[in-house]
């Protein structure tokens, strides 16, 4: 498996490409007889969302088991089933077996999140029992140390407002939720008061002023939508065919960038504006970006992890070669003299500020929770225009490994 131009590809051998998807291809399992290959297709980036798949040598691909909760994938025994953990609607993961003619039944159910390691030719099964839970934190200015702003088990940073007061998030509601279920928007003042209910959707962006937010509905192809914080009604924004994966507001709150992807196209980002959204980036672009303050430009990594300024008007993009493969822009300051970039996937996690003058790259913070014990990374991260405060995210992953025997 490999992404190229931003999608992602089963190749078999080496540089015969057997299935491309824009979106994302895990647990790939050679078949013990070596003729067959099982995988799980996400068919949008960033989710667990995923079906049961299996391809032969050909490149013939067929989905056993269709789109929901997935994790974890091995081949039987005897390799005539594969053997996979899913959740079913308001249930957790069960260990499952499907035939390739796709008839499942159930192996085993146990209480918890469940995680399918391995197989091996005995029969005897490796499994996780898994808690995972998200983060948020939050710095203001002026407090003494950064302050625990989760609010029930799954919240998904959306963004800091530009005075540091507010975080938005998105409330998913558990790993395993249905997809089906929308998530649930908040905001929350920052100095630990409750949440505020907005909608339902995934948010992703504050608006300078603090009075709109930008988010996503739950509906086929997502779409964007202007949800406000106070009074008012939400207004959809016109996307036509585009599926919106992320959204972003210009410093002065005057344009809107939008990452997203049409049919046959992996993730690009796109101008909203009077007219049609116009693409501005090359396919495979990440979802981590930064828009100038005057929206002039886009700070964005591309599909082989190089970073480059974007103009959203005219023109060739200016590479950063400062910024390395792993960072990302994801913030500029108010000036536009400085852009902020942060090691994704790691923790602790560096936040780099780095001078578009001087081409000066130095270390801004380094963030980390106090406990690391089951943080694989952190997530997304969001800073003020004057750098004054801060918010991140990070999962809690913590699990049991058993060895499963008997299991039919």
């Amino acid at each position: 498996m490999r992404d190229v131009g931003g999608r992602s590809r089963i190749e078999f051998p080496t540089g015969k490409v057997l299935f491309e998807t824009t979106g994302w291809v895990s647990d790939l399992r050679i078949s013990p007889g070596g003729d067959r290959l099982a995988f799980l297709h996400h068919p949008r980036r960033f989710t667990k969302v995923a079906s049961v798949s299996v391809i032969d040598l050909a490149g013939n691909v067929r989905a056993l088991v269709p789109e929901f909760i997935a994790q974890g994938l091995a081949w039987s025994p005897t390799g005539d089933e594969i053997w996979f953990t899913m959740a079913e609607p308001g249930k957790r993961e069960a260990l499952r077996a499907v035939t390739l003619s796709g008839r499942q039944r159930v192996l085993l159910s146990v209480p918890g999140s469940l995680r399918l390691l391995d197989v091996d030719r005995e029969g005897r099964v490796l499994l996780a029992q898994e808690s995972v839970r998200i983060v948020l934190t939050a710095f203001s200015r002026g407090e003494e140390r950064p302050r625990e702003m989760s609010w029930f088990d799954w919240p998904l940073l959306g963004d800091l407002s530009h005075d540091g007061k507010t975080v938005l998030f998105t409330e998913r509601r558990g790993e395993v939720a249905p997809p089906s279920l929308p998530g649930r928007i908040y905001v929350r003042k920052t100095d630990g008061s409750p949440a505020v209910f907005l909608g339902e959707g995934d948010a992703t962006a504050l608006s300078p002023d603090g009075k709109w937010v930008l988010a996503i509905p739950h509906a086929q192809p997502p779409g964007l939508v202007l949800l406000p914080t106070g009074s008012g009604q939400p207004q959809p924004v016109p996307l036509g065919q585009i599926e919106a994966q992320w959204g972003r507001w210009s410093g002065d709150g005057a344009r809107i960038i939008m990452a997203g992807k049409e049919p046959g196209y992996a993730t690009r980002l796109y101008v909203l504006g009077a007219g049609a959204p116009k693409a501005i980036t090359p396919e495979g672009i990440s979802l981590h970006y930064a828009v100038s303050h005057d929206g002039s430009l886009v700070a964005a990594t591309d599909a082989k992890g190089r970073s480059a300024l974007y103009p959203v008007q005219a023109g060739a993009p200016q590479p950063l070669p400062e910024l390395q493969r792993g960072d990302f822009p994801f913030a500029w300051s108010e000036d536009g003299h400085v852009l902020y970039a942060f090691r994704h996937g790691e923790v602790p996690c560096t936040v780099y500020r780095l001078d578009l003058a001087t081409r000066r790259k130095e270390v801004w913070k380094v963030l980390s929770p106090p406990d690391l014990t089951g943080v694989p990374h952190i997530g997304r991260v969001r800073i003020t225009p004057d750098a004054g405060s801060y918010a991140y995210g990070h999962i809690r992953h913590l699990s049991e490994m058993y060895l499963a025997q008997g299991v039919r």
